[in-house]
């Protein structure tokens, strides 16, 4: 059985999510309203979950690993150099599931809803 990453691109009402399997190939596209990811990503079998790091990233993987998912974030710069093609949320959201699967890659640690 193959690890699905799912990348998530945040925005302001629109999330983007790509679903990618462990050899890098892109399994299935979705745009989903802020309302609708949580939802969404409560019905699905356990997956690692990866977003770039911003304000709101904190919130989101406590939220997202309520459902047994794995969380993690990268600092924007480091998924500049997975992006293929022109800067759109698609590109952007595929970067990210492809930069979280290198192992050398760096995330951002998870900071507790106190701090």
């Amino acid at each position: 059985m193959s690890k699905i990453t799912i990348g998530l691109d945040t925005a302001k009402s629109v999330f983007h999510l790509v679903f990618m399997n462990d050899k890098g190939r892109v399994l299935k596209k979705k745009k989903l309203k802020r309302a609708q990811v949580v939802e969404h990503l409560s019905k699905l079998p356990p997956a690692t979950v990866v977003m770039e790091s911003c304000g709101a990233t904190h919130y989101c993987r406590r939220a997202i690993s309520a459902f047994g998912h794995t969380c993690k974030a990268i600092a924007p710069q480091y998924v500049v150099m997975y992006r293929k093609g022109n800067k759109h949320d698609y590109n952007d959201t595929q970067a990210i599931a492809e930069a979280a699967q290198r192992e050398e890659m760096r995330f951002v640690s998870l900071k507790s809803q106190s701090q």
